[in-house]
């Protein structure tokens, strides 16, 4: 069978079974979570446990299912933190290289780490001075990067 198929079949099943479940602890708590996201991130840390084993080869798969939780939390952490709205690019390019990191591992320079500290020290700085007059225009173009595309 493909192994595109299989992914697809899995992600399916446990969004079902995800759905199940779910009904179940509404019923008896005000948890919620995500039946997608729950199903989509239970079956890259499987392939990515089998791909650790030797037992499955397809990183391009993998990358592609990390992607889409990366991105998920992003918009989760978005939506619980608005006053933080002005992190979203080193929020994201913590999320690529963090994801980055789950399949290769440590692979990288350490200029890629320190880019991202300047990076977040910068946007702190602008987070921190917003109010004032000289930062607000550009503190407000961070924010509204992506609204009204």
């Amino acid at each position: 069978m493909d192994l595109l198929f299989l992914v697809v079949l899995g992600i399916s099943a446990l969004f079902f079974i995800f759905l199940g479940i779910k009904e179940l602890i509404s019923k008896n708590s005000k948890k919620e979570f995500c039946v997608i996201c729950a199903s989509v991130f239970l079956t890259w840390v499987l392939l990515l446990i089998l791909n650790s084993l030797n037992s499955f080869q397809n990183k391009i798969l993998i990358a592609i299912l990390i992607g889409e939780s990366t991105l998920g939390l992003f918009y989760l952490i978005n939506k619980k933190f608005k006053s933080m709205e002005i992190f979203k690019l080193p929020l994201i390019l913590t999320l690529i290289v963090f994801g980055y990191t789950l399949l290769e591992g440590f692979s990288y320079g350490n200029e890629v780490l320190i880019f991202m500290g300047v990076l977040w020290l910068f946007f702190g700085f602008i987070f921190f001075f917003r109010k004032n007059m000289t930062f607000r225009k550009f503190a407000n173009k961070l924010v509204e990067c992506c609204r009204n595309f």
